[in-house]
């Protein structure tokens, strides 16, 4: 007899799993649990496919502290629980949806060496769990109702079939917790609906607060004599999304940096225009202060402006002065405050960085 019918056979309650929180007394009283509601059904995405679970959650009601699977919440927000004190393999995707760990680390692997999407993951597991997938259906029939009328966006058309949306969940949720764990914030980190402090937010807020100490530091890694010699803290690598070929700002703007020499850089203005405009919001407010129309048609028909003039026109109207010294400096080299700003004083590193306006790697 197969596995597969040998489970098939066996009844629910003999198989079911228990997702439960790593703690079984309160950490702040030490006093025991209580658990406030009863179990919910949840899914388990593993290795050997997906496993019908009841989750439980406890309560510490002197401390007010909920203890959840993956973290616990007291009057501040959500936090990880120890990563020392407890081992938690799970990564949770929503309330009735989570993944383990031994699944996961084949996700961001695969994304990196094999380019497979949220989307073919998703439909690659299920394709290979073809089989524990109907076994999964046919055990939770008697909870497709309890399933169905759950507003859960993260699960399948079929029970137990996983989504391209609970893949891309749990990457961002993973890799946030390893970003706040390779920094020392993984315990730090208080998470809430609004910022109202420092290490605290959504996780849009922490991929925000990762990405800006990216702008001004180098990766950690042990640098080797090899590392040195290929010209580690001295090479800058400038990949950009000039082939993208997104809609940019008209304005001409010089691209030299001192100690670089020429930088093999369009000569323009690298943010986006203003929607019916031909250039960003700063440079629409210096164009109209010159006497010139900001709005894309209005601004050629001023300019008599044909296909072949229109360069000599660009390059004539941002040539000219609006102010004098200093302000006049900061507003037609400085172009994008907070991404030119400055840049006599930086180094040469953050120099190609600030310029690059986040196209550098």
């Amino acid at each position: 007899m197969s596995k597969k019918e040998k489970i098939a056979d066996e009844d629910l309650g003999k198989i079911e799993k228990y997702l439960t929180p790593p703690v079984s007394t309160c950490t702040e009283c030490n006093e025991a649990l209580s658990m406030r509601n009863n179990p919910s059904t949840a899914v388990l995405f593993t290795l050997n496919g997906p496993v019908p679970c009841s989750k439980i959650s406890l309560d510490c009601r002197d401390c007010v502290i909920h203890f959840g699977v993956c973290k616990f919440t007291d009057k501040h927000g959500s936090r990880f629980y120890s990563s020392t004190e407890f081992n938690v393999n799970i990564i949770k995707v929503s309330n009735v949806t989570y993944i383990h760990q031994d699944l996961y680390k084949w996700m961001p692997s695969l994304i990196n060496h094999c380019w497979v999407s949220f989307s073919g993951f998703a439909e690659a597991y299920n394709e290979i769990y073809e089989d524990e997938i109907k076994v999964y259906a046919s055990l939770t029939k008697s909870l497709l109702v309890d399933e169905q009328s759950s507003a859960d966006d993260t699960k399948g058309i079929l029970p137990g079939e996983m989504l391209a949306k609970a893949i891309a969940r749990c990457f961002w949720n993973r890799e946030t917790e390893l970003e706040l764990l390779s920094l020392g914030l993984r315990e730090q980190w208080i998470f809430t609906a609004k910022r109202n402090g420092a290490f605290t937010g959504t996780i849009d807020d922490v991929m925000e607060f990762i990405d800006r100490k990216r702008c001004d530091e180098f990766y950690i890694h042990n640098c080797s004599s090899h590392c040195q010699e290929k010209g580690c803290g001295q090479l800058y690598v400038a990949d950009g999304n000039w082939k993208l070929r997104y809609s940019h700002c008209m304005w001409k703007v010089p691209i030299q940096i001192e100690g670089f020499g020429k930088v093999n850089y369009p000569s323009v203005c690298p943010l986006s225009p203003k929607s019916g405009h031909a250039f960003c919001e700063m440079h629409c407010e210096k164009a109209e202060a010159l006497g010139y129309p900001s709005k894309t048609k209005e601004f050629f028909k001023a300019c008599g402006v044909t296909d072949t003039t229109i360069e000599d026109a660009l390059l004539d109207m941002s040539s000219r002065p609006l102010l004098s010294g200093q302000i006049f400096n900061n507003l037609n080299v400085g172009v994008c405050t907070h991404s030119f700003s400055g840049i006599e004083t930086l180094n040469p590193g953050l120099r190609c960085r600030e310029l690059s306006h986040g196209f550098v790697s």
